[in-house]
Order: structure tokens, then C-alpha cells, then sequence
């Protein structure tokens, strides 16, 4: 529950080369060593500065998956650490933190939508260079370019442990299927309402949604309010995926139909400058708003 609420405490550790070398060794991935420009005085200032974080009154922090990392506390190290330490003057590549999370989502689709879906729109602000070294690959590129003085701030890089083939092979991009999914259910969706079904079965259908959004909502509530998670605050998804759905789906009125559209159409306007929506998303807020458009067809024809 700590975990889930942003609250657990994680801890710096020690540990043996080989130990650390056994899990890459066992999952097949590659380790590359960066050999920094210091001398032996600055070599004996990181070593320690190092000895100094593991103790047991400093080694505990509040992790936070952007700005207080395992990898940030690396990068902020050799920042106050390594005198004459200088970043290059911009990053290869401009990138906001959700997109970087993409590099390394787009081989699991369903996390990758759901990924979008939790996190707010802190995520969509731009990573800066110090921004980019939440990610250690990104913390590499950017050592590798960076300086101490007039000479640069890595001397060689090493090869420890070579998967590099097997890293690419992982690197595939796989069929998307969420994609799929939601594209075959907005196309009963538009079938629904061209054919203006109104039957038990469809009724029926229609609650599940509203009950599933409300759920949802719920859950994106609750990791912005209910959560320390920084990357969690301020979630524009919350105005498609709203736990009002769940008042809905037990009857409600044309205003509180409309607001929901409003709402709706809202998340969408607003994903071209605060919060981008997964391709997911959109479809799924063309989904409710079908419904809702349904819906007030039905009822105005009851009417």
C-alpha cells in the first residue's frame, strides 16, 4: 500500500560486481562500463561521496520515477561532486518525459495504454538534459557527451557483457492489439447508432461501460489525490474517464449527458497543448460520445 501510494521509502545498497552481474547474466542483457576522465583525487571524492549515501542515516529517500531516482541520484552526484562537470549544450533530441517512456513501452502495447492512461500531464512537459537521466540509457548518452573541464567526461566505454543481438531482436515492435480491440468496438459502436438499437441487451451493454469508466476514474482519482506520485497529478484523462459515469449508468438526466460530452470533447481540445492521449483514448472518447449521443437520441424520442 506504501508502494501504491508513493509513500515507500527505497534504499541505497551496496553490493558485490558478481552479484550484480548474475541477474544481467540471467536475463541476457547487456552491461556497458563508462570509464570517467577524473584522477585519483576525483576518483576518491566520488568513491566517498558514495560510501557517505549508503550510510544507514542517508541511504533511505522517497522515490520518485522522475525526479528522484536511482539514476537522478547518479547524475546529481557527479553534479556536485566532479569539479569542472559540464553537460553538452542540448540534448540529440528534444523529448517530453512520456515520450521517453514510449522508447521502452511500444514493445508491450497494453502497458504502454495504460501507462498513458495513469500518468498526468507532468509527463508532457519537456525533459531537458538533466530532465533525460531519469532513463540510465539516456544517462549514458548524455555522459557520453558531456565534459570535465576541457576534457570529456568519459575516457572509454567498455562492453562487459555483450547481448546486443538479442537486445535488438526484443526490440521488435509487436502487432497492436489494443489498438485492435478498441477499434472493433468503436465499430459496433457506430453500428449502434446508426441502426439506433435501443434493445435489453444494448441497455445492458452500455451500463458495463459507464461502470468500467467510473472504475477507472476512480483509479486516476485516486492516484492524483489520494498519492504522493508527482507523475500521477494532474490526470486530463479524468475528464473522459470520470467517476460520474458511475452515478450514470443508474440514470441521470439530459444536463448531466451533456456535461459528460462536454467533458469529453474537452479532453480531446485539450490534448493539443496540456496532456497528449493515446490513440486508445481518442478512440475511446469517440466510443462515449456515441453513447451519450444515443442517448439523448433516446430520449428525446421518448419525449
Amino acid at each position: 500500500m506504501k508502494f501504491l501510494r508513493g509513500k515507500l521509502l527505497y534504499r541505497v545498497e551496496k553490493q558485490a560486481m558478481r552479484r550484480f552481474m548474475f541477474g544481467y547474466v540471467q536475463e541476457k542483457r547487456s552491461v556497458r562500463e563508462q570509464v570517467l576522465n577524473v584522477d585519483q583525487y576525483g576518483a576518491n571524492e566520488l568513491y566517498a561521496a558514495l560510501e557517505e549515501n549508503s550510510k544507514p542515516k542517508n541511504k533511505y529517500y522517497l522515490y520518485d520515477f522522475f525526479f528522484d531516482n536511482c539514476t537522478t541520484r547518479l547524475r546529481d552526484l557527479f553534479e556536485s561532486e566532479i569539479v569542472g562537470f559540464q553537460y553538452p549544450e542540448a540534448p540529440l533530441r528534444a523529448h517530453t518525459y512520456r515520450s521517453l517512456l514510449d522508447v521502452y513501452t511500444y514493445r508491450w502495447p497494453f502497458t504502454d495504454f495504460g501507462q498513458d492512461l495513469i500518468v498526468g500531464s507532468v509527463a508532457d512537459g519537456e525533459a531537458g538534459l538533466r530532465g533525460q537521466c531519469f532513463l540510465p540509457e539516456f544517462m549514458e548518452a548524455v555522459l557520453a557527451r558531456s565534459s570535465i573541464g576541457h576534457l570529456p567526461a568519459v575516457r572509454e566505454t567498455k562492453i562487459i557483457l555483450d547481448h546486443e543481438k538479442l537486445d535488438q531482436s526484443r526490440s521488435s515492435k509487436p502487432f497492436n492489439w489494443p489498438l485492435l480491440i478498441f477499434g472493433i468496438l468503436l465499430f459496433i459502436e457506430f453500428l449502434l447508432f446508426i441502426f439506433k438499437s435501443t434493445s435489453k441487451g444494448v441497455r445492458l451493454y452500455d451500463r458495463v461501460w459507464y461502470w468500467v469508466l467510473g472504475i477507472g476514474g476512480l483509479v486516476i482519482a485516486f492516484m492524483w489525490y489520494g498519492t504522493d506520485h508527482l507523475a500521477t497529478k494532474e490526470n486530463l484523462n479524468l475528464l473522459w474517464m470520470s467517476p460520474l459515469f458511475l452515478f450514470f449508468s443508474m440514470g441521470s438526466s439530459r444536463f448531466f449527458t451533456i456535461v459528460l460530452a462536454i467533458f469529453s470533447v474537452l479532453s480531446l481540445v485539450l490534448s493539443i497543448w496540456l496532456q497528449s492521449l493515446h490513440p486508445c483514448a481518442i478512440a475511446l472518447i469517440v466510443i462515449i460520445l456515441l453513447k451519450l449521443g444515443r442517448k439523448v437520441r433516446t430520449e428525446s424520442a421518448v419525449t
